[in-house]
């Protein structure tokens, strides 16, 4: 018998957000998903047993993401513990569905790596997404041409994950002087790391010029191309480094993740905010480590 998706809405209540939640909840169950919502707000005093009963059995939580979701402590305590069950192995991945515009430095680090479809874009095309995202989509997969990317396993140094722990300082991972001090290539090793303990597999490095630093699989699925770029508290990522993501985005089925020890300009940040491309800057960066690296 094949296993029903389970998945988990958290949201926060108001009106507008409690009648786009429950049309979501709608097109879930229809796809065949077995959806837990809280339509009526938890009381405090019973909020972990709650989300605990929600949680458990469900390989999905989808945020119902506005500024007030960003603002409420019940809903980060949601996400978060459903981030403690992905890192354990007990839930496959928490993904974001945008239903307002959202302020991006309002977006909790932790939470930067998590799959994201906008529906502020359009509601349809973000809910084929997210259903394809969780396996509920019966859509044949659209003819298009294979990305340059996708061939590069036999060009490529496959990334071993235990011998870059075993090799790597992890102290020096977890502050961004530390961070600073690495050559360009152990950044690398570094931000594989991270994203192994993130939930991306396939790791590997290619070979060859005008390709990303990384190349791996996120947790959906879905091939993502990774620029490193560590730079100096004055030298800011610019907007011609972003376009070079956001070309190869926009030109192919992919993700694009950008990470930096440093910050990014206005306009790299107008790319990359138009095109869906990642960007985690140093600040972030040391959050995300402290939080995945044992130390």
């Amino acid at each position: 018998m094949v296993e029903k998706i389970a998945v988990f809405v958290s949201h926060h209540h108001s009106p507008d957000e409690d009648s786009f939640t429950a049309r979501l909840v709608s097109d879930l169950e229809a796809a065949g998903a077995d959806v837990w919502v809280d339509y009526q707000g938890i009381e405090s005093g019973s909020f972990a047993q709650k989300i605990n009963e929600g949680l458990t059995g469900r390989q999905w939580l989808v945020l119902v993401m506005t500024p007030a979701a960003l603002g409420s402590r019940l809903v980060h305590d949601e996400v978060n513990t459903a981030l403690h069950q992905v890192n354990v192995g007990r839930m496959r991945g928490v993904i974001l569905f945008v239903m307002t515009p959202c302020d991006e430095a309002r977006i909790p680090a932790l939470w930067a790596l998590l799959h994201r479809y906008d529906a502020t874009k359009g509601y349809e095309a973000a809910r084929d997404g997210l259903l394809n995202a969780v396996g509920l989509s019966l859509a044949a997969a659209k003819d298009a041409p294979t990305s340059p990317y996708a061939g590069q396993s036999q060009n490529a140094e496959r990334l071993d994950i235990a011998s870059l722990k075993s090799r790597c300082n992890i102290t020096r991972l977890i502050t961004l002087e530390g961070l600073l001090s690495l050559t360009p290539v152990q950044f690398e090793d570094a931000a594989a790391l991270m994203l192994a303990a993130s939930g991306f597999s396939d790791l590997m490095r290619p070979r060859g010029d005008n390709l990303p630093d990384l190349i791996c699989t996120d947790a959906l699925g879905q091939l993502t191309c990774v620029w490193c770029r560590r730079y100096g508290p004055n030298l800011l990522v610019n907007a011609s480094e972003v376009a070079v993501a956001s070309h190869a985005v926009l030109s192919w089925d992919i993700r694009g993740l950008i990470v930096t020890t440093s910050m990014y300009s206005d306009g790299a940040k107008d790319i990359a905010r138009s095109d869906g491309i990642t960007l985690i800057d140093g600040q972030e960066l040391v959050i995300i480590m402290r939080r995945v690296l044992p130390t």
